[in-house]
């Protein structure tokens, strides 16, 4: 079947196989959770399920050319709408729907899905609408997104909401040592700092993330070392070319959990960063659980506000020189 190579969502694709063995389907769908957790994927497995022409259990055979063109995204009864310059613009929304009100090129159905539905703009989103408010019978949409709160509410009431979670750790770790050549240790390392991101966990599983982390622990190291030195040391080494921004800051943020974590619990199970033990220690035995915190809420505020375009240089000063160090 379609949905035999995802990893996770069980109960989410367990409700979408229902929905098609009982032909109880709404005529609009929201799939809403974090970014890189397989939201597409699932999109794609459920389009082809509504497209199979021979459906098993609710979901699509998986073998045929119908299923095989449909996981693809190169059905021609399946339309995929994407951001172009981060904007999904009116054109692109009258064209899907001008394609529904015309019959489908080879079954009985057409399903449109829109990847990164909160990109839409506001002329976009009002075209959209009103199809939504009167679907025509046998077509079928489906929004992504992982900004469900920027999508009208209007659309959202007008649709199934369907909420993904980031995989478990465990499942994670499984998909990176079936789908990669990583060790047990590396996967669970990527696995335990990429919050349940299969795309991310994949873009990691390479030599340059795990020299990157053994750069990382040197610098961490020459850092506590120095002490008043400390922000100077980490500013330079985070503000190198070398690997995403993102990824820098999210070790430093897990650093602190594990170092938080092994403070109130005393126990180094669950510990994500097992390569840097020894600097968590340090951190968790010379710091409060209040400097802790604070300095995870620190980063925390700093990812975000990178990702509403903030001034980088600044932005990471302001939060580098007001962490506390041992």
């Amino acid at each position: 079947m379609v949905y035999h190579h995802i990893y996770g969502h069980e109960k989410q694709i367990a409700f979408l196989k229902h929905v098609v063995s009982t032909k109880k389907i709404a005529h609009a769908y929201v799939f809403c959770g974090p970014e890189g957790i397989g939201k597409r994927t699932v999109a794609l497995s459920f389009a082809a399920s509504l497209l199979c022409p021979s459906s098993e259990e609710g979901a699509g055979c998986g073998h045929c050319s119908t299923c095989e063109r449909t996981m693809k995204g190169s059905h021609p009864d399946t339309v995929i709408i994407s951001p172009t310059v981060a904007t999904i613009k009116i054109q692109d929304i009258r064209d899907a729907i001008m394609a529904t009100t015309l019959h489908p090129l080879e079954g009985l159905r057409r399903v449109v899905i829109i990847d990164e539905a909160d990109h839409m703009s506001e002329p976009a989103a009002n075209a959209i609408l009103k199809t939504l408010e009167e679907p025509r019978p046998g077509n079928f949409f489906l929004l992504i997104t992982a900004r469900p709160y920027r999508l009208p509410p209007t659309i959202i009431s007008r649709s199934q909401l369907i909420a993904f979670s980031p995989l478990a750790r465990s499942q994670l770790t499984r998909f990176l040592l079936d789908q990669t050549k990583l060790s047990r240790e590396q996967a669970e390392i990527i696995a335990a700092c990429t919050d349940g991101r299969i795309s991310k966990a994949l873009s990691l599983a390479n030599d340059e993330y795990f020299s990157f982390r053994e750069e990382m622990h040197h610098a961490l190291t020459s850092a506590i070392k120095s002490k008043a030195l400390a922000p100077l040391i980490l500013s330079r080494f985070i503000s190198q070319e070398k690997m995403e921004l993102e990824d820098k800051l999210t070790v430093l943020t897990t650093l602190f959990r594990d170092a938080l974590w092994l403070k109130e619990t005393g126990s180094t199970e669950g510990i994500a960063n097992v390569d840097f033990l020894e600097i968590i220690r340090i951190l968790a035995h010379q710091l409060s659980p209040r400097q802790i915190l604070l300095n995870i809420q620190t980063l925390t505020q700093a990812q975000l506000d990178l990702e509403l375009n903030a001034n980088k240089s600044l932005t990471l000063d302001a939060s580098l020189f007001s962490l506390s160090f041992p």
